[in-house]
């Protein structure tokens, strides 16, 4: 067999090899925690925002289960959070723990928030269960949120 010909079937295997075993990691995930933070505080930024859709595929779509409420994409989302931004009086957020699967996350999120809604300060405290899917290159494709209070 040529060498050309070697080299080329060297790097088709190398790729899909590399593809294959892309998975998320540990550091990917706090990044998206820090990022998550970020994109909350009452001093979030449209670069805060834009910042935290990186971590997702154009077609993300988010399921927030306690709501019933399924968004897709980014850029409603986005102008939605950046709205919300003069409500927001505090938010924290702590990863206590992730499991990592071949194309998956779970993420246990303990967060408190301090905001306003309709004109009336409201205090939430409790774990959020995030189900996070992968695409080949990391991306977040699909999210599912859990809500559990405490």
């Amino acid at each position: 067999m040529p060498t050309i010909n070697r080299i080329f079937i060297s790097t088709v295997m190398l790729v899909t090899a590399s593809l294959a075993l892309a998975a998320p990691s540990q550091e990917l995930i706090q990044s998206f925690v820090t990022a998550i933070s970020a994109a909350n505080q009452p001093t979030t930024t449209e670069d805060d925002l834009k910042h935290y859709f990186t971590f997702m595929t154009d077609d993300v779509t988010d399921f927030h289960a306690a709501y019933g409420v399924t968004m897709s994409g980014k850029e409603g989302p986005m102008k939605n959070m950046l709205k919300n931004v003069a409500n927001k009086r505090s938010f924290k957020v702590n990863l206590s723990d992730v499991i990592l699967g071949s194309d998956t996350a779970v993420m246990v999120l303990n967060e408190e928030s301090v905001y306003l809604k309709n004109g009336q300060t409201k205090n939430f405290k409790g774990r959020t269960l995030w189900v996070l899917e992968f695409n080949e290159h990391d991306k977040i494709k699909h999210i599912r949120r859990y809500l559990d209070w405490y």
